[in-house]
Parts: structure tokens; sequence; C-alpha cells
């Protein structure tokens, strides 16, 4: 019994081992999958940008040879008999185009395939004389077509793209220009960007690459007719100089997509992921190697991390079993205290909750006490606004009641118009202040400022009398206007006029200055005293609603911020200062009106 026992244990023992590796294998191809799709994903838009960023590069000088291919002094040059002179000229004209553009070499071929002028042709090697007619390129753009072609120079020994444009005498091919590009400066900026790219051409020839090993040697051993190809263009110098490169293909993931192990050509070997990007319209291929390494340590710790996490559960779990009486008690404990908590937090929420009840009594009484204190300002100055004109009313009946009593009827009629026009403008006023209580929209036309200030003055002409204040206004010549309302500006003027004068009641002699300027289609409007001025602490607060340094009952706090609602209507801007000689000065900026002509 013992002993089946023991082979039943065994057996368990070896059967959770068994699905323990099963498990360790399946997460590390999981992981192994999920990160190399990731870095799949990213290196395909890594290589999208870098095909694009060449296809580019191609397309500038293929637009370049277009251009070239319609100059009239090469398509001249070609069609004439060329001369020494003629020749040196066009020479020249390459080797400045070449320089402009950064091409290795740029030149021009007649239809026999000789070349005629060059950019190199102060050089001791150069290509004047060469006949190219073997080349593809030149081959293509005889026949009318753009030849695009890798090669290493027969003359030069450089590597370059060749891009071939036909110059045309109407629709028939005289010649062919040729631009060979630069391809070190690819692989320079490639290789900045710590990326293992490669170009390969048609037969599997790596011409292009940032691994110096791998250039100039083959994915594919070279059939036959490849090497005719080659050895008939010329394009590697000596076909049997290709050699193939270490390189095994292990797994096909996409038609685009690889994993490969190549030779470092030291007897190291490497996997890689390779990309491929085909550029059909030069039949080349752009291939992107990033080494997977990387990849297989990640999901190695991390299979081993998971491994250890279930081992780890297994150990806690065993713990768990032991400790469960243990745990049991401590919970036991917990709760006691738990409950004990919660009664001193019930019996806190319910303290919280009183003295809430109380704040609030108390935020009540004080909005309460602030709405009674605003409406006992307000009824101490209610007559701020139109105290001025109901002055010069009281005024005007006294005098007419004097006039009546003399006899002076005439007198008496004009001072009843005027009795009348202040009773129309108070009617005006309490109609403009009930536009601001309702927010009503601002009809506007316009508006003489030298009319409302000469109005203003004439209603602040008695409290100007009492001051026994002068009174100084200056005027550009001719009259200024703005686009607003005539009444609501003669009671920007008023206000801003009984402000002064407000200010200046303890000066000696008082003295208040309103001007007017115009300038750059601005309206400027100044009114300053010689008062004691504003306080630096109160500026900020000037045209609060309410606020004011006078006594009680000498003002609501209203009038500036009346005066600048009024500004603001008129699209302009107020501000308050300090004059450096002493008293307030309070500036407005209006837009001017201007008629338009038709």
């Amino acid at each position: 019994m013992s002993a089946t026992r023991s082979r039943a244990r065994n057996a368990l023992i070896v059967a959770a081992l068994t699905l323990f590796i099963a498990m360790v294998v399946g997460v590390y191809h999981l992981l192994f999958e999920r990160l190399l799709h990731d870095l799949r994903d990213t290196e395909h838009n890594a290589l999208e940008l870098i095909t694009s960023s060449l296809r580019g590069e191609i397309k500038r000088f293929e637009i370049l040879g277009s251009v070239l291919a319609t100059n009239r002094e090469l398509l001249q040059f070609l069609r004439a008999e060329p001369t020494a002179e003629s020749a040196v000229h066009i020479n020249r004209k390459l080797e400045e185009i070449n320089r402009s553009t950064g091409a290795l070499d740029t030149y021009l071929l007649d239809t026999t395939g000789k070349t005629i002028a060059a950019s190199n042709w102060r050089k001791p090697i150069n290509f004047v004389g060469e006949n190219f007619a073997y080349r593809p390129y030149y081959q293509l753009a005889i026949n009318g077509q753009a030849g695009n072609f890798f090669a290493i120079g027969t003359t030069s020994k450089e590597r370059g793209f060749y891009v071939a444009t036909p110059v045309r005498h109407g629709h028939q091919p005289v010649g062919v220009v040729v631009i060979k590009i630069r391809v070190e400066h690819l692989e320079r900026l490639w290789k900045e960007q710590n990326r293992a790219l490669s170009l390969v051409d048609a037969n599997g020839v790596i011409f292009i690459s940032t691994q110096t090993n791998w250039r100039l040697k083959t994915l594919q051993p070279l059939d036959d007719q490849a090497l005719s190809s080659i050895r008939e263009t010329r394009q590697y110098l000596d076909a049997g100089t290709l050699k193939l490169l270490d390189y095994t293909r292990r797994d096909i993931l996409s038609p685009t997509d690889t994993i490969v192990e190549m030779g470092s050509g030291a007897g190291e070997r490497a996997v890689y992921l390779q990309l491929a990007s085909a550029m059909e319209e030069a039949n080349w291929t752009l291939l992107l190697h990033t080494r997977i390494n990387d990849v297989q340590r990640i999901a190695l710790l991390g299979t081993l991390a998971i491994s250890f996490g279930i081992a780890g559960a297994v150990i806690i779990a065993l713990a768990i079993v032991y400790r469960l009486r243990k745990a049991k008690r401590r919970l036991e404990n917990e709760q006691r205290y738990r409950n004990t908590l919660e009664s001193a937090i019930a019996e806190r929420t319910r303290d919280l909750q009183q003295t809430n009840q109380e704040l609030l009594q108390t935020q009540r009484k004080l909005l309460q006490s602030g709405r009674l204190a605003a409406i006992g300002r307000f009824s101490a100055g209610l007559s701020h606004e139109i105290s001025q004109p109901l002055t010069a009313l009281h005024s005007y009946i006294s005098n007419t009641q004097q006039l009546i009593s003399l006899g002076r009827y005439a007198d008496a009629e004009e001072k009843l118009y005027n009795i009348e026009h202040l009773a129309d403008r108070i009617a005006l006023i309490i109609r403009q202040l009930k536009i601001f209580v309702r927010g009503d929209e601002l009809i506007t036309s316009p508006v003489s400022v030298r009319s409302a200030v000469a109005e203003a003055h004439t209603i602040m002409q008695d409290r100007i009398d009492k001051a026994d204040a002068s009174v100084e206004i200056r005027f550009p010549k001719g009259d200024v206007h703005i686009n607003g309302d005539d009444i609501l500006l003669q009671q920007l003027f008023v206000n801003l006029i009984a402000n002064a004068l407000d200010a200046t009641a303890d000066i000696e002699t008082p003295t208040v200055l309103i001007g007017v300027d115009a300038q750059d289609e601005q309206v400027t409007l100044e009114v300053s005293d010689n008062g004691t001025g504003v306080s630096e602490s109160d500026l900020p607060n000037i045209f609060d609603p309410f606020f004011s340094t006078k006594t009680m009952g000498r003002g609501l706090g209203l009038g500036l911020t009346i005066a600048q609602e009024i500004v603001s209507r008129f699209g302009g801007e107020m501000s308050a200062s300090n004059n450096a000689s002493g008293g307030a000065r309070f500036r407005v900026l209006i837009p001017e009106y201007r008629r338009t002509t038709p």
C-alpha cells in the first residue's frame, strides 16, 4: 500500500514537472511572438520612412535631369558641330550644376554613347571621350525612356546611382544627360540612425550597405545569365569578385518579413529580422536587418519571471495553508478594531454634520448682511447719476420763478425750454441706465465728441460755478466723431467731470482739464484734475461696482463703473492713473468714426 502511494506521488510530481516545463516553453513562445510582432511594426514604420526618403532623393535628381534635358544650350551643343570654345562652355556649365546639386558627376552623351561634355573635365581622369553605350541607362534613355542604374564607374571606380534622361529635338532623342549620385552619404546617414540597411539589385547583389563587409556580396548564387548581364554592362567591373554572403533563411514570416542568420566575417553568426521594401521603379529591394537577440533575451527574462512567479505562488499557497488559523485570529482582532473605529467615525461624522449646519446658517446670515449693506449703499447714493441735471433743473426753476415775478416772460420762456431739455435728459439717462440693467442691444450712430463735451459742460456748469473750478477744454482742429450714442457719450463726460470735481473739492484752485485728440483712426479722451489723485492700492479697484472713496451719501460708487461700461459698449478701453504733478487722470481710447466714400 505504501509503495503504491509512493508511486502515485512520484507520478504526480513527474506530471506536474512536465506540465510546468510545457507551460514555460509555451510562455516563452507567446512572449517571443508578441515582442517580435511589436518589433516588426516599429521597424516597418522606419523602413517606410527610409524608402520614401530614398525615393525622394532619386526623384530630385530625376527632376533635375528632366530640367537639364530641356536646356537650350545642351540641345544646341548636341545638334551643332562642337567647337573647342562651345565644349569649354558646356563643360563649365555642367561643372557648376554638378557643384550646386551635390551630384558625383554630370555628363552629356551623344547618339553613339560618347561623352562630349562632363563636369569632371578638369580632372586627369575624366569622362570626356569615353563611350558608355554598353550601359543599360544609356540604352534606355536613347530609346526615349528614363534610365536608372547602379554600377561601379569603369573610369572613376566609384559606386553611384545613374539617372539618365533623353535630350529630344522634337520627339527624337539626340543625346542623353546623365547624373551620377553619390551613395556614400546615404550609407553614412543610415548608419547614423544605428540601423543595418542594404540596397539589393535584381540579381541579389548588395551594392549599398551600412555594413562594410556586406557590400558587393550576393544573397544567392549567381546563375550564368546574371553573370553574363553583369559582364556585358560592366556593372561591377569584375563579376568574379562578387562573393556569396554567409546568409541563411530560417523562417519566412510573410512575403516581406524573414528571420535570417548571417555571418559577420569573423566567424560569428547572428540572427536578424529581415524586412524588405520593393522599389519597382528601379527593380531594387531595400532590406532592413534588426538583430533579435534583445527580443530573445527579453522573452527569456519574461518567461523566467513568470516561472518564478508561479513557483512563488505555489510556495505562498502552501504558506497560506499553514497560516490560516493565525490569519483567522488576526481577522477577528481586526474586526473588533474596525467596529471600534467605525463607531468613532460615526460619532465624528455627526459632529461634522452639526458643525456644517452651523456654518451654513452663519453663511446665510453673512450673505443677508452683505445684501443689506449693498442696499444701504445704493439707497444712500441713488441720486448720483441724475444729481447734476436735477441740480441744474432746480436752479433753472428758481430763476424762472424770479423772471416771471419780474415780468421777463421771454427770458422765462428760454429757462422753461432749458427745464424741458433737462427733464428730457433725465428721462434719457434713466432709459440708458435701464439698458445697462437689462443688457439691451445698443444702437449706435456717428456722434460728435465736441457736441458731447459742450452738452456735458452745460449740464455741469452749475456745479462748476459753485466749486469755483476752472475747466479747460483742448480740441484738435475740426470735429472728431465716434460710432456710439450721444446721450451715453455725454453721460461719460458728465461722470468724469463730476468725479474730477469731487476729487478737487478740498483744493483751493480746482482745475479740470479735458483733452481730445485723434490719430491713426483712434480717438483719445482724457479728463484730469489737480486733486489728491488715487492711491496705488485703490487703482486696481477703481472701476469696481460700489467701490468709492467718498463718504456715505456722496455717490453710489457707480459713476466710474458706468463710464467704463459706456466705453466698453463703444468698443474702447478706459484706464486710470496719476499725473506726475499730482491729481488723477482718466484716459479713454475709442475707434474713430470715418465716413467711407463710395
